[in-house]
């Protein structure tokens, strides 16, 4: 079963899984996307989707 951050996060094309993007160390996830040069609408989907994740 695909969740819905499942799918926002393929349709703008990011290359992490929600559980990375979840259960990572902040630092590590900072290297990751340094590393992927997302844009800005990619990031702060991968921070909202940890963000709301980290405060259920």
């Amino acid at each position: 079963m695909t969740t819905t951050y499942e799918l926002k996060l393929k349709a703008l094309n990011i290359p992490l899984s929600v559980d990375d993007v979840v259960n990572l160390e902040r630092k590590e996830l900072d290297k990751i996307m340094s590393k992927l040069q997302l844009t800005t609408s990619q990031v702060e989907m991968i921070l909202t989707i940890r963000r709301r994740d980290k405060n259920k």
